[in-house]
């Protein structure tokens, strides 16, 4: 939208009065306004979420442009507001009626308008399942309706399929999120905003046959409303993927929309929304019933196929679509199976020169037994898998032939795999070499033990030494203890018990003495501090925050892997704040080696605002928070965390299940290093 001087360029600040035209609702922040030249897209930096700006506020907005990630969107105005007033409110801007065909070409670029047409399709968005988006088609095209609701209203919009319908809403001509190529839409305030012409009918299966379909044009099919088939369902595929077999011997692939499938042989009824890979009609995004009344049909009888006859014509490497929905059997090597873990039922059945690939995923039981090498008859529905037309794509491609298992009973193991395979000779070589490795490391290890024993050796003396040098340091404060606060504080209390005695006597020698015990009680004090001073780890005295803590913890994690990230300037941290730290980190990393077994430690934190935030994070093997011993069981650790954490009135958070590791993550509320010390 080029209004207002702008060019689509980034950085322009702006100042304008405009009349809202759609304004912000449930978590969307963005609102449309209407300005002397244009409608403009904003941005709301200052208000959301406290408050929603409503349709027909008049505004008085001040900002700055953003780039468009869009490239299709050049040229248009979108800004962050940064200051908003509403100034005014007037009655809201009604809605144009207009078509789709006049919608899609641009008129009506942010304008509210009202369209009408039938429901097609309801879904929600996969990355924020709280959007909803609703296709309505009309005279052979179609638009997304989108609207923000929560989930209680999903079965209701899901309910409109196939409903005639008016809504009301603002014309996107582009999307600005994650899909910046996305169709444009148009965007509803509420469910309120739709309209019920003509409701769906009662019955979501009394929609037209796909038999009934005669549309050459491709693109006016796929924008058709639902359609129906029935038949026997012949083959089942990944969960959602079904093909049935109608009574004129027509195949219709099936993809459901979320419901589980049929099973093999059922007689079912399916409406869905017609799609077509140009060699049939087939439905998407379908819901299913079995036929009143039906029995289940036995599965065909399959019909021995070689895979050249599939995979080659006249001589020629090209896939025979002639055998889609067929029912055959193929028997070859079992070169591929599902691997631990793994209930995709894919299996690799080498068949001579051509490989085909088995689909056991809605009878995963019917390849127990199966091994890599074993020889195996298989037999199934063979479906040939191919994308739906595009109109870009001249014609639409055979992705591939997959031979799908309809029974348990149709994989037959011929013979087990022969016992001498090239994995075992693997192996067996593989043995040897580690043998002779074992042979050589044992002679490098007997060389390492020994200059590893000199260096015990060696660290033990040094140990000792540095335990004397210990003692004497213990020795030395010690005495300094004795020989000036002990010696102080006897003092102190003489002059107390001579001031007491002039207390009545002689009031100036009572003040006298009570000065000299004061000063006395200060020269104490200071020593005191000194003396805890020098008893303090020097990781304190660390300018990185990063090293203190590594300082700090180093003794319990030698041999864990340890990863901190801490953004916070040791500064900004008083003493005492980060005294408690250090203690408590200490605590949880000690817990996580000692107790959880851990051998990756992470430690990561932030100060923002007043409140330090961090937490430990450990690879152990966790434990339950409502079980854990405590107190009462001998266990202080976390106990002592929490008395230090209320000291600040803090809050501690633990994240933890048996096998899983655990997370702690705990918050104070701390004042800056300026504030704190003393």
């Amino acid at each position: 939208m080029r209004c207002l001087g702008f060019d689509g360029s980034a950085g322009v600040e702006f100042s304008l009065d405009a009349t809202v035209v759609q304004g912000t609702w449930h978590r969307n922040k963005d609102f449309v306004v209407k300005a002397a030249d244009g409608y403009i897209k904003l941005v709301d930096k200052a208000f959301w979420p406290q408050s929603f700006i409503r349709d027909g506020d008049r505004v008085r907005a001040q900002g700055r442009t953003v780039a468009l990630t869009n490239d299709i969107a050049k040229g248009f105005v979108n800004a962050d507001c940064f200051n908003i007033a509403v100034v005014g409110h007037a009655a809201p801007e009604p809605p144009t009626d207009a078509t789709i065909d006049d919608v899609l070409a641009g008129k009506y670029e942010w304008q509210p308008v009202r369209i009408r047409g039938m429901v097609r399709d309801v879904f929600s968005d996969e990355i924020d399942h709280l959007y909803q988006h609703i296709i309505v088609s009309a005279d052979g095209r179609s638009i997304g309706l989108a609207v923000n609701e929560d989930e209680k209203h999903r079965d209701k919009l899901a309910n409109l399929i196939g409903a005639e319908v008016r809504a009301i809403g603002c014309y996107s001509p582009f999307f600005s999120g994650f899909r910046r190529l996305s169709r444009s839409e148009i965007n509803m305030r509420s469910i309120d905003n739709i309209e019920i012409l003509k409701p769906p009918p009662k019955d979501p299966f009394s929609v037209p046959s796909i038999a009934s379909i005669n549309v050459c044009d491709n693109e006016r099919l796929v924008n058709l409303g639902r359609h129906s088939a029935m038949g026997a369902v012949i083959a089942v595929w990944q969960k959602l993927s079904f093909a049935i077999k109608m009574k004129d011997g027509d195949i219709v692939n099936v993809s459901l929309a979320d419901m589980p499938p049929p099973a093999c042989g059922d007689l079912v009824e399916v409406a869905g929304l017609p799609d077509t890979d140009l060699y049939r009609v087939n439905l998407r995004r379908a819901i299913w019933c079995k036929q009143s009344g039906a029995s289940r049909r036995e599965p065909e009888k399959p019909e021995p196929t070689n895979a050249a006859e599939i995979f080659t014509r006249n001589g020629h490497s090209e896939i025979n679509p002639k055998f889609h929905g067929k029912a055959i059997s193929l028997r070859g090597t079992v070169t591929g199976i599902p691997s631990a873990g793994m209930n995709d039922g894919i299996v690799r059945l080498q068949c001579g020169d051509f490989t085909m690939t088995v689909d056991s995923s809605a009878t995963l039981s019917a390849i127990n037994g199966l091994e890599i090498g074993s020889k195996a008859e298989i037999s199934g529905t063979c479906i040939v898998k191919t994308d739906s037309y595009h109109p870009n794509e001249p014609l639409p491609r055979i992705r591939e032939v997959v031979l799908v298992v309809r029974t348990p009973s149709d994989v037959r193991v011929l013979a087990p795999p022969p016992w001498w395979t090239p994995g075992r000779l693997a192996i067996l070589v593989a043995a040897l070499v580690a043998a002779l490795a074992a042979i050589l490391l044992w002679n490098v290890l007997l060389r390492r033990l020994a200059d590893k024993r000199g260096r015990e050796l060696m660290h033990s003396r040094l140990s000792q030494e540095e335990s004397k040098l210990k003692v004497q340091e213990r020795t030395r404060i010690a005495v300094e203890l004795h020989d000036t606060i002990a010696q102080n504080l006897t003092g102190v209390s003489l002059e107390l018990d001579s001031a007491e005695q002039l207390a009545r006597k002689d009031l100036d020698g009572m003040l006298s003495h009570l000065g000299m015990a004061a000063r006395t009680l200060q020269s104490c004090r200071n020593e005191l501090r000194n003396c805890l001073w020098d008893l303090r780890s020097r990781a304190l005295e660390e300018a990185d925050l990063n090293e203190a803590i590594r300082r700090t913890i180093a003794p319990l994690v030698s041999d864990v892997n340890l990863s901190i990230r801490f953004n916070v300037p040791r500064r900004e941290l008083a003493d005492d704040t980060a005294h408690v730290l250090m203690r408590i980190l200490r605590e949880l990393v000690q817990n996580a080696v000692r107790h959880g077994g851990a051998s990756s430690v992470k430690i990561a934190g932030s100060l923002e605002g007043g409140v330090l935030q961090f937490s430990v994070g450990d690879d152990g093997c966790g434990f339950d928070p409502e079980t854990c011993p405590g107190v009462l069981q001998g266990h202080f650790g976390l106990q002592g965390i929490r008395e230090r954490v209320n000291q600040f009135n803090g809050e501690m958070r633990i994240e933890s299940s048996p096998g899983k590791g655990a997370k702690i993550a705990v918050k104070l509320f701390v004042s800056s290093q300026k504030h704190n010390n003393p």
